[in-house]
This record gives C-alpha cells, structure tokens and sequence, in this order.
C-alpha cells in the first residue's frame, strides 16, 4: 500500500527529529530541507503542512546562529498564519517561541519586540484563547525579569496572575511559575519580604512537585524565600528553606555549584542567629573551598568570600586565622584590584585591630596611619565591588 503524502511528511519529520537527537545535524538539516520542498510541492507553498515542515527547519537555523535563514522561513510561517485570520492564536505561540530561541541567542532586542508583537495580538483574541492572552503577559514578565527591570516585569506578571483567575483549568505549574518570578522580582526591587515569602510559600511546593529535574531557578526560589524569612526574625523556616535549595543545587551539576556557594553563606549567616557557630564556619569556609575551585586565585568572588569570613573571625578573637586573610586583602588593594578608598579603610583598620591584639605594635601603628590617612581624603568613594 503506497504512502499518503502526509505520511511521508512525517517520515521525513521524524528522521530529521531522530537525527538531531543523535546529533548528526547535517543529515537533520538535509531532511528538514527536503519536507520544506516536498510540502511546497505537494500542498502548496502557503499550507498548514508547509509551514509544520517550516517550524523546525527555522528553530534549526537560529540555533545553528543562521539568523538570516531562520527569519525567512519565521516570515513564511507567519504570513502563512495570517492568510487564516482563525489562527491568530498561532501566531502568538509562534512570536513566543521565536522570542525564547533569540533570547538564548543573545538577541535581546529582538526576543522583546517579538513578545510586544505578541501581546498585541493576544489582547484581540477572545475570552476562549484568554489562556493565551496570559502567556503573553507572562513571557513579557521573563523577559523583563531577565534584563533586571523589575518594576515592569512586576507589572506584567501582576497582571498576568490576576486575569489568569478566570482561565479554565487553572494551569497551576505554569502560574506557580510565574509567582515565583514575581516574587524575586519583588525582592530584587526592596519590596515587600511578607508579600515575598506569601508567594513563594503558596508556588514553591507546586514547582518542586512537577516531575521534572529539579532547576537552578527552583533553588533560587528557596534561596530567596529563605533570606526573606531570615530578615523577618523567622530563623527556623530559613534554615528548612535553605536547606532545600542546596539540596536542589546539588542536583543541578556544575551550574547548580557555583549558585549554592552564596546559599551557604546566607546559610552561615542564619546559623550565627541560631546560635551554631561551628556549622557556620563551616559553611563559610564550605563556601570559599568551592570559589576558589570555581575562579582564579585573586578573583573578586573569592576576595569577597575571605571577606565574609574576615568578618566571622575577628569578632571572635581568632586573630591568628583572621591575620593572614586580612594580609591577603591589602595585597590585592596594593595590585589595583580595588579602587575604593572606603572598602581599603575598612580593611586596614581591621589588620591594625588585629595587629595590636597580637602585639605587633610598629605594624599596627603603620597601618592604622594609613587607614587615618584615607579617612581624611575628601574624594567620594566609588562603590565596592566586594
């Protein structure tokens, strides 16, 4: 029995699908080429089944960086979708994904104008696509949030959420999403820490009961829950929060390592109020072991985490362990590495502080001169990058 040509489309389909998961893409591009001819040939170059051979052939090229093919064929389907004006939901999952793919592809500027396209369409669409509508808000929000322009993304996820209310069935993994985006962006904007942990108790465990690996941007979610409910006094909760996003980032590989080495100091920091000041040395030298696996010997991250550590020893007396760190410190000042006078003072008064507690009073004495010095000149500090 000979084949249909819809079913050889798909025969073609799936070898290219089978050959990019097998990473051979130059046989995958030769059959998604082919599907594209045969389609044109067969049903015409403005059908849905061209345009079902076009989708992958034009995801192909804009993650092979071959942005010119990739927009040709993202203008075929597209003007293919707006000969039908039923399909106009299409487009806007159309525009969506484009957006997504050129926003991995370091293409900012045009992701954003293809998500505004989208949502202009999505605002014509009925109250049957209102599900649509608020994707459209949603993505608008992401992309927001990933520029750090907090307010705005507050603003579209706010009121993706609000008219996501009345969408039935109400897509709880895709909101709950969307809350724990809000809720950083409320957090990285100073906002409110009540509101904060109020999302991110009620989104957190419908995210981390998806079924999917588990996400850098989960453990983040309860990184950030953890800090709110450290800043509100709520020392217990923190610690159960914190503990769950290292357990995430455990389980995220190599990129889930270099997250969690600022949840264990935020870890340190919330044992010290509880009391356990063994465990949080621990996470803070914890901390330090993995930068320094992760960075060059005198980046500004492992500076950064001595200093945190500086900071945990010399209230302590522990004045032998501080000394070297602090020697460090002032070293990396001397090479240029910083140029903040305020940050240099700092660190100065520090090793002076220590240096008198351990009797070297001519190191002390030179020292805390030069921290007096700086705290008599009048230029205005620049911010440290520590």
């Amino acid at each position: 029995m000979s084949k249909t040509p819809k079913n050889e489309l798909d025969d073609l389909l799936q070898s290219a699908e089978d050959n990019l998961r097998e990473n051979r893409d130059e046989l995958a591009r030769a059959d998604l080429l082919q599907a594209v001819e045969f389609t044109q040939k067969h049903f015409g170059s403005e059908s849905i089944e061209t345009n079902l051979a076009l989708q992958p052939l034009m995801k192909f090229y804009y993650r092979h960086d071959e942005f010119r093919a990739g927009d040709e064929c993202f203008q075929q389907i597209d003007h293919n979708l707006e000969l039908r004006k039923t399909l106009t939901h299409e487009r806007v999952q159309l525009y969506n994904d484009v957006a997504v793919i050129l926003g991995k592809r370091d293409k900012s500027e045009d992701a954003c104008k293809l998500l505004q396209d989208a949502l202009v369409l999505a605002e014509k669409l009925g109250r049957q696509h209102r599900d649509i509508h608020v994707h459209a808000l949603i993505n608008m929000g992401y992309y927001y949030m990933s520029v750090s322009e907090y307010s705005k993304c507050i603003q579209f996820l706010e009121r993706a959420l609000e008219m996501g209310k009345s969408v039935k069935p109400y897509p709880y993994a895709k909101y709950a999403n969307a809350a724990r985006c809000l809720a950083r962006a409320i957090f990285r904007s100073s906002g409110n820490l009540l509101e904060v942990i109020s999302l991110l108790e009620n989104a957190l465990p419908v995210t981390n009961s998806e079924g999917r690996n588990p996400e850098t941007e989960l453990g983040l979610g309860y990184q950030i829950l953890g800090i709110a409910y450290l800043k509100t006094q709520r020392v217990i909760q923190a610690r159960y929060a914190f503990d769950k996003a290292a357990n995430v980032f455990d389980l995220c590989g190599p990129e889930g390592k270099s997250f969690n080495v600022d949840n264990l100091a935020w870890m340190a920091e919330n044992e010290i109020k509880l009391g356990n000041i063994d465990r949080a040395e621990h996470l803070l030298k914890k901390a330090l072991e993995i930068k320094c696996e992760i960075h060059p010997e005198k980046h500004q991250e492992i500076i950064n985490h001595k200093l945190q550590l500086i900071d945990f020893l010399v209230p302590r007396e522990r004045y032998m362990e501080a000394l070297p760190l602090l020697e460090e410190i002032l070293a990396t000042f001397d090479e240029g590495l910083c140029k903040d006078d305020a940050c240099l003072q700092r660190q100065c008064n520090n090793l002076g502080f220590v240096y008198v507690h351990l009797e070297r009073f001519p190191l002390a004495e030179k020292i805390l001169r030069r921290a007096e010095k700086l705290s008599q000149q009048k230029t205005p500090p620049l911010p440290c990058p520590f």
